[in-house]
């Protein structure tokens, strides 16, 4: 479970809905949360700056410092957190740079943060430092959507099962995903139980021309493998630990598609009918790594996960999953031969 979660804030409201989602899931899995306020010094144009102009910084920094401290204590001031272990953390320089470095001194399992913060520039600030984050921290990074209405307490909200959606790609690298979305899936909708659903989106080999049938064998062969692949995790999660303990309900499906991407979009945010599979309802987040399959297709599932996160509406979790020896990658020989004269 996630024991210390890290909330960076930037002074917003809009940031400090994270820290209200944070909050849920420290008070359910028994975590102590961390406010961490990062305060940028000003620039230093052409390297030089004079004396005086120097002192003036310096000044200027501590007085942010202290307003940072004071931003963070009327935070907590003014939230009932029932006896929840807190703490607060200023740093100064640059936002991304700080909080991996707090989050690895103090070993943080989970950052929790809104997609964007402060109105103005400052907004495509914080907007950018959750991307960087995203892109490269090795710690899971939950990124928050501003009025969400699952995080809104709304009556609509309350009456659904909590579900995420979590895109696998037959790689042990995607589901490293997995664990993380699960647990944070059940802590989330806790009292209650949530619901992971598995999905499968098979990238289409072009049938065209395909005089013989082999290409289109092929999409049918990898469709089959990818069912029976998604049901052994499905069955693992449900019987094994740690899943079996969270009690969520797990579901997989399969479909063919040319868009990836896309296709995890609208079926993430809308739902719809897959189908013999039966239909999948719109999922409350999209928990997904970064890496998948080795060889050339990793870097598709890489800019796969960009996609969505750059263009996703609902709440993500993203997972950077630790290397894995490099193994031949059947996805990509399949299509390779089935381009071969």
């Amino acid at each position: 479970m996630f024991h210390r979660i890290l909330v960076p804030l930037d002074g917003s409201a809009r940031a400090e809905e994270a820290f209200q989602v944070a909050r849920r899931i420290a008070h359910a899995s028994g975590g102590t949360l961390t406010l961490l306020r990062v305060v940028q010094p000003p620039l230093v144009l052409d390297g030089y700056m004079a004396t005086n102009q120097l002192a003036q910084t310096g000044y200027a920094v501590e007085d942010e410092v202290k307003r940072a401290e004071a931003y963070l204590t009327h935070v907590l001031a003014v939230d009932k957190l029932g006896g929840m272990g807190v703490k607060t953390e200023v740093r100064i320089g640059t936002p991304a740079q700080q909080i991996m470095l707090y989050a690895k001194e103090v070993q943080v399992d989970l950052l929790v943060m809104c997609s964007h913060g402060a109105t103005g520039l400052q907004r495509w600030v914080l907007g950018s430092v959750a991307q960087k984050l995203a892109r490269h921290s090795p710690i899971p990074v939950f990124i928050v959507r501003e009025d969400h209405p699952l995080f809104a307490g709304s009556q609509e909200s309350a009456t659904k099962t909590l579900q995420a959606l979590v895109p696998l790609d037959g790689s042990p690298l995607s589901e490293a995903a997995l664990q993380p979305a699960a647990e944070l899936v059940a802590a989330l909708a806790a009292p209650e139980a949530g619901a992971l659903h598995l999905i499968r989106v098979v990238e289409l080999i072009p049938t065209v021309p395909d005089v013989t049938g082999s290409i289109a064998a092929l999409n049918e062969a990898e469709a089959v493998q990818a069912k029976a692949y998604l049901h052994e995790i499905e069955q693992r999660m449900q019987t094994e630990a740690p899943f079996a303990s969270l009690h969520l309900s797990v579901s997989s499906s399969v479909v063919q598609s040319e868009d990836v991407a896309s296709f995890i979009l609208g079926i993430a945010e809308q739902g719809g009918q897959m189908g013999d599979q039966g239909t999948i309802p719109a999922s409350a987040m999209i928990a997904m790594a970064t890496h998948g399959r080795t060889g050339l297709a990793r870097w598709i599932m890489g800019s796969i996960a960009e996609r969505i996160l750059s263009a996703t509406t609902l709440p993500m979790l993203v997972v950077r999953p630790e290397k894995v020896p490099s193994q031949p990658d059947q996805h990509t020989e399949a299509q390779g031969m089935a381009h071969m004269p």
